[in-house]
């Protein structure tokens, strides 16, 4: 959960494939958010009221699947041929 922006995303793809790069690299934003986060910023941007909004730490959720706390991605590898992330989201206050 890390938002970048649709210009941040193809400038990447384009970095890599200048640079003729190989392999697996993450494109992701500067920031990481919570699920929490998003929802909260999704109604705002939609003007959709956020009391119905109720912030839940993982482990008060039952799931099928593991979901590992931090899903943030590495980005050092493509910061390392030049990439700079352009999109930042302030965190909000619970």
């Amino acid at each position: 959960r890390s938002f970048l922006s649709g210009k941040s995303a193809a400038t990447g793809i384009n970095l890599l494939l200048e640079k003729g790069a190989e392999g697996i690299f993450n494109v992701g934003g500067g920031t990481a958010i919570s699920r929490y986060e998003f929802a909260v910023l999704a109604s705002r941007s939609l003007n959709l009221p956020e009391a119905t909004i109720i912030s839940k730490s993982q482990m008060e959720v039952e799931s099928k699947a593991f979901r590992p706390a931090n899903l943030t991605m590495n980005l050092e590898k493509i910061k390392g041929l030049g990439f700079v992330p352009d999109y930042k989201i302030e965190h909000l206050s619970h």
